[in-house]
């Protein structure tokens, strides 16, 4: 215990001498006018710079999640399409249009009746959500793009 107490007072006196050596030197030169908004913006760029790169990372992640789900969900929208004889009520009027004309009542409530609305309404929804985040990451990019250029060629800050 002593040996601690003499070790506080050691480093006590030369904190002393040390403040006194500071006092000694004289602090007359004086700071740039304009140098406390020229930090006060530099740090403002920087947080701007901080949030478009967080929602930059999390329109890429969006985007590389929807873009692995979309695909599967368009073949299997292609596969259902097929099977379910939707195609071929569709090209019917292309074969016989004479028929098509006659019944156009029936045939449009068959087409309806084949069309697979739930795997067509996911699909179109994962397209919607993978082309909102591809504009959304395009758009966040040339946000980051145009901070970090003005932060690196602005000669206000000495860079």
């Amino acid at each position: 215990m002593p040996s601690f107490f003499v070790l506080y007072i050691v480093r006590l006196i030369n904190m002393n001498k040390n403040l006194s050596k500071i006092s000694e030197y004289s602090f007359d030169t004086e700071l740039p006018t304009g140098l406390f908004d020229k930090v006060m913006s530099r740090i403002e760029r920087e947080r701007k710079i901080l949030a478009v790169k967080k929602r930059l990372a999390y329109f890429s992640i969006l985007f590389m999640a929807t873009s692995a789900i979309t695909l599967p969900l368009w073949v299997n929208l292609f596969t259902e399409l097929t099977q379910s004889g939707f195609i071929q009520y569709l090209l019917l009027p292309f074969y016989d249009l004479r028929a098509v004309a006659a019944s156009w009542q029936d045939f449009s409530l068959s087409l309806l009746e084949t069309l697979p609305t739930i795997i067509l309404t996911c699909s179109l929804t994962g397209l919607f959500v993978l082309l909102f985040s591809l504009r959304s990451m395009a758009k966040y990019f040339q946000m980051f793009k145009d901070l970090t250029k003005s932060q690196f060629n602005d000669k206000q800050y000495g860079y």
